[in-house]
């Protein structure tokens, strides 16, 4: 008799597990809606891959207050992996937030391959999606010098050749269902990257399920949460969309250089000193959930930190300045004039100083260079352009055809008709 765990399940899911990267905070919890996933009926898992996936890395300095839960299982070897895989493949659905859409890399390919082999049903999100740099015309002298230095890079170093022919190899195979496994539903809106997936694999687009971006999902939460009374005013305050740009945890896993502190500190305080001296308005800094502002006191001078409020503080503001933040959505949603500015401090990576262009371009707002353009008050004249507005909204906030209901309540409402 074959063995169950060879089968693709029939039985109705009981059970939603998250195959993640990192240990997951409260932050996640909260965007996950976990207790609302449970409210409906599921059981909820975490399995936390960081050990077998980020091996030599002291992932707890990486992650401020990681989440303890009964809930939550970090998995330290592929053993037990695989052990849970087979626990839970018979009437659970995977969500995977490891790779998505992206291509399959050497330390995650042998998750992917137990999937296979316990046949396990599985399914990922696809929203939050920034705009390609290769969409555009932005800069096409940079973008052809990050190609070869990424090549150069890769030939002088072994390692690094290895893992780039390898990553080749992989991408490859994922084209195949035989060596990897594929999804039998994606959540998402319509972007390029996504596009680019489906055709590559041959998936049928009956299996794509339409959903909005988490950030619209948080902005009408935040306008159904207003009285009637009390409409949105502008204050005279501007909004900084953190980054975390000198110690964010995913540029330590990926490999990636943060910004130098001092030049970049030094400049984005002298450019938030020059907003506040040539207009009426207040720089407030909406960090980044994953900061931690708490331990670096001062670095923004005087300024307001705050953490958890950013599209409240953006829906009240009158400009926003921001660098490659997927929450300029909510700037975009409540029409406010942005300012994209390249990360000072950051010269080594071509890719995020490109971003920020890119973003400029589609929005319809030149991005600022602290460390070449001279500062002066025509920089500050910034206006909404509607039209690219909309389209931005159309690409990567707003899907066109989804239900008009929450992110969460569309994914219940499909996995219950599995």
């Amino acid at each position: 008799m074959q063995n169950l765990a060879n089968k693709v399940s029939n039985k109705k899911i009981k059970k939603i597990v998250f195959l993640v990267p990192l240990p997951i905070c409260q932050w996640e919890e909260k965007k996950w809606c976990l207790s609302y996933l449970r409210s409906e009926g599921f059981q909820v898992d975490i399995l936390d891959l960081s050990e077998l996936i980020f091996s030599g890395l002291d992932i707890q300095k990486l992650v401020a207050q990681p989440l303890t839960a009964d809930f939550v299982h970090r998995i330290y070897s592929f053993k037990e992996l695989d052990h849970y895989l087979k626990m839970f493949s018979d009437d659970a659905l995977f969500f995977d937030f490891l790779v998505g859409h992206a291509d399959l890399t050497i330390n995650k390919e042998r998750v992917f391959r137990l999937l296979k082999k316990n046949r396990v049903r599985y399914t990922f999100l696809s929203i939050g999606m920034l705009p390609l740099p290769s969409i555009l015309t932005v800069n096409k002298r940079m973008r052809l010098g990050i190609f070869f230095t990424r090549a150069l890079n890769a030939f002088l170093n072994p390692y690094k050749f290895i893992d780039f022919i390898a990553a080749k190899g992989i991408t490859f195979l994922t084209h195949h269902s035989f060596f990897y496994p594929q999804p039998i539903v994606i959540f998402g809106g319509g972007s390029e990257e996504l596009t680019s997936y489906m055709i590559n694999r041959n998936i049928n687009e009956k299996r794509l399920v339409k959903i909005h971006s988490y950030d619209y999902d948080v902005a009408i939460f935040y306008k159904r949460s207003i009285d009637n009374s009390r409409k949105t005013n502008s204050q005279d305050i501007c909004v900084f969309l953190d980054e975390a740009a000198t110690h964010h945890s995913d540029y330590s896993l990926l490999g990636m250089e943060v910004a130098n502190p001092m030049v970049y500190f030094a400049a984005m305080n002298r450019f938030f000193d020059f907003i506040e001296s040539n207009s009426s308005l207040k720089v407030i800094i909406a960090a980044h959930p994953r900061s931690n502002y708490e331990s670096m006191p001062g670095v923004f001078g005087e300024r307001a930190v705050v953490k958890g409020n950013t599209v409240e503080l953006v829906a009240n503001s009158k400009l926003v300045v921001m660098h490659m933040s997927t929450s300029l959505s909510y700037a975009v949603l409540f029409k406010k004039p942005i300012i994209p500015i390249i990360i000072p401090g950051n010269r080594l990576s071509g890719q995020m100083s490109m971003l920020p262009q890119v973003l400029g371009e589609v929005i319809g707002s030149k991005a600022i260079d602290l460390d070449k353009d001279e500062l002066t008050t025509a920089l500050l004249q910034r206006e909404c352009n509607i039209k690219k507005y909309a389209e931005y909204e159309r690409l990567y906030v707003r899907t066109e055809g989804a239900d008009d209901l929450p992110i969460w309540e569309i994914i219940v409402k499909t996995v219950k008709n599995m």
